[in-house]
């Protein structure tokens, strides 16, 4: 299982969102500080799947708040 490291990590999420890196830390609150929805959520989900070919189980979502548990469950997820 390849691990992510985090800043390739939080530089795909930003280039997906329209975000600053800089103003991104595994804190930030996906739906408080960057005001996405559990659609957009979803739709981050799916598109990191396929950047870095991980699969991720659609109950993982749950345990989802902010950036560092996106994180987590990707690199805790397997490699399609």
């Amino acid at each position: 299982m390849k691990q992510i490291n985090w800043d390739e990590f939080i530089k795909e999420v930003c280039a997906l969102l329209g975000l600053d890196e800089d103003k991104m830390n595994k804190d930030t609150n996906i739906y408080d500080d960057i005001g996405i929805d559990s659609l957009g959520a979803m739709t981050l989900g799916l598109k990191l799947q396929r950047t870095f070919n991980k699969k991720v189980p659609l109950s993982a979502t749950s345990l989802i708040n902010t950036l560092g548990d996106i994180y987590e469950v990707f690199n805790k997820s397997e490699d399609s």
